[in-house]
């Protein structure tokens, strides 16, 4: 069965401190039930109420999907965070078996809604398209993605100048988990690149006598390339391209031929 380590799973939070209250959270006894299978892992969690809150979480694409009876409004809530943690740091708590009818009724649910998906995908590649239209329509799609791409730049900059400014000697644990909470915001943004970027300079966070030097160097770079990315349009044509590969946007075959 599939489990994600914690460092992934801390990375999937949205904020500090939801990585902080799902934390709080990994504690066997506030689970009465716990179990998992090939396609799910679930959990009843006990909360200040009578009834405890039933969180499950699919893990079958690329990226898990997850469901909580609690009235969070935040996505994962730290119920979610705090099963995939325990799961991480206690599989052995975790019996296979079939899951319960809450969890699913949920997936078949889930599973319903993904053919009807696939479906009209399929309609819609078998029903023939004016090449005009179609390349409007990518132009479109790209436009999109590169606004949001940008957003993710100007968003990254503006906390890459409030970490430099606290001081990087200050960065403890709960801050750390800031930086994983700042790379699944680049991930959401599809800028897979400047998330990969914030991970590895996290990661040599504390790590040799020279890690303020060598952090601050990375951070001076990535300030540089989402400088790039949000003046792309004042670059040429090649260097475009090059920036979007680095931001992990690949081309697609079509594009390239």
């Amino acid at each position: 069965m599939t489990v994600i380590g914690a460092e992934a799973v801390l990375a999937l939070a949205p904020d500090a401190s939801s990585a902080n209250a799902a934390r709080a959270l990994v504690m066997p006894a506030r689970w009465p039930v716990l179990g998992a299978n090939d396609v799910a892992v679930w959990g009843a969690c006990q909360g200040s109420g009578s009834k405890p809150y039933q969180t499950q979480v699919g893990i079958t694409g690329a990226t898990p999907v997850f469901r909580c009876s609690c009235p969070s409004r935040k996505f994962p809530c730290k119920h979610a965070l705090a099963l995939l943690l325990l799961r991480a740091k206690q599989e052995e708590l975790f019996t296979q078996t079939d899951a319960p009818a809450w969890v699913s009724e949920w997936l078949s649910t889930r599973a319903e809604k993904e053919r009807k998906k696939e479906e009209k995908q399929r309609q819609e590649t078998a029903t023939p398209v004016d090449p005009e239209v179609a390349e409007q329509r990518d132009l479109k799609r790209q436009a999109q993605r590169w606004s949001r791409i940008e957003g993710a730049a100007t968003e990254l900059q503006a906390w890459l100048y409030d970490q430099i400014g606290r001081g990087l000697g200050a960065i403890g644990d709960e801050q750390l988990a800031g930086w994983h909470t700042m790379a699944a915001h680049m991930v959401d943004a599809q800028a897979a690149g400047l998330a990969l970027r914030v991970r590895e300079a996290a990661q040599g966070i504390r790590r040799g006598t020279d890690w303020p030097e060598r952090l601050l160097h990375r951070l001076g770079l990535l300030y540089l390339l989402c400088t790039a990315i949000r003046r792309r349009a004042e670059l040429s044509p090649e260097m475009q391209a090059e920036l979007r590969t680095i931001a992990g946007w690949p081309y697609d075959k079509s594009e390239v031929l």
